[in-house]
């Protein structure tokens, strides 16, 4: 039995990789080697992994321990889950090496 993948592609340096449907968009920037800001180590209450999704329809999105109020138009990347192909801008990135 094969699982679903996904490619995701992250702005603006343009790495990307194929990852398992389901996965958060904060796992498959991990797998991209992609190191998106998060300080709370993706546990959805600091606010700071805020993507824009530029092309793709986004997936569900995960329950967050607390509300955290960001701008209209992005997404928690630890929260969001890939459900097919995405282009993703991450508004802050420590380092990308893909």
């Amino acid at each position: 039995m094969r699982s679903e993948t996904a490619r995701v592609t992250f702005l603006p340096g343009g790495e990307a990789a194929s990852v398992p449907v389901g996965v958060t968009v904060l796992e498959a920037a991990r797998i991209a080697g992609v190191e998106i800001y998060a300080t709370c180590g993706g546990k959805g209450t600091c606010g700071k992994c805020i993507v824009r999704i530029e092309e793709g329809a986004p997936g569900p999105t995960r329950p967050a321990v607390r509300p955290v109020r960001i701008p209209p138009g992005w997404h928690l990347a630890c929260l969001v889950e890939v459900a097919g192909p995405l282009t993703v801008r991450p508004r802050y990135i420590v380092r990308a090496h893909g």
